[in-house]
Parts: C-alpha cells; structure tokens; sequence
C-alpha cells in the first residue's frame, strides 16, 4: 500500500456521505417525477420517480463503498483505487447536479462532469499501457 492510498480510499466514502446528505437536506424540495438523466446538451431525457432516484443513490453510494473494500482488500497497488477516486467524483458530480436541477431548477452543466471523465481516460490509458506485459512464449 502506497502513501497515497488512504487519500484515495476516503474519496469514495466521502462521496457517498455527501451524496446521501444532499439528497437527504434536498428531499422535500423535489418534485414526485425527477430528471435522472440528461442529454449532452444539459437538458433532461429520462425521468424516474422521486423513490427511484434516491433507491439509484443509495446504490451508487453502496457500490463505491463495496468496490472500495474489494479493491483494498485484493489489490495492493494505488491505480485502481485512484481510477474509483475519480469515478466517484465523476458520479457524484453528475447526480448532485441532478438534485440541484430537479431541487432548484439550476441547469445541468456538462462541462463539469467532462473535467473528471477527462482525467479518468488519461488515468486508464496511464495505467493499461505503463502495466508490466509478459511476452507470449
């Protein structure tokens, strides 16, 4: 385990805890049928009640914890756990701002979520093509 692994290990918990906070401080101010997903254009293309949705995060915020203890548990080394990092800032970022539209009305804003996703890509490429390969006999 590399210095840096508790860093990374706590981005996905604290992304859940916020995650469930804000939907939890936001729940009476959405309405009973919520955008759950958006175009590349920012503007809503599926919606799901507002039970779904906080079924969709919980489950979003039990999966980073679960991936989270695997990934300590069997893995020892920081790429994958860096790579659930930013996934989680990524995810998090697009369902928060999934609960600011549907809460109050502020527009979904693409650009913000690219910006992890971006990162996440580089990361990938980074750590397939900078793996130690084994040459076929």
């Amino acid at each position: 385990m590399t210095q840096l692994q508790p860093f990374l290990s706590a981005i996905p918990v604290l992304c859940s805890i916020l995650l469930v906070s804000k939907l939890t401080a936001s729940w009476t101010d959405l309405p009973a049928r919520v955008a759950v997903h958006f175009g590349i254009d920012g503007q809503p293309n599926g919606w799901a009640s507002k039970y779904t949705f906080i079924i969709i995060v919980g489950l979003v915020a039990i999966g980073f914890s679960v991936s989270l203890a695997v990934l300590n548990q069997f893995n020892k080394a920081p790429g994958p756990v860096m790579i659930l990092s930013v996934t989680s800032i990524a995810v998090t970022t697009a369902l928060w701002q999934a609960i600011d539209f549907n809460a109050s009305g502020r527009p979904f804003r693409m650009g913000i979520i690219l910006v992890p996703l971006v990162f996440l890509l580089v990361l990938s490429f980074f750590f397939v093509f900078s793996a130690p390969h084994t040459p076929k006999p």
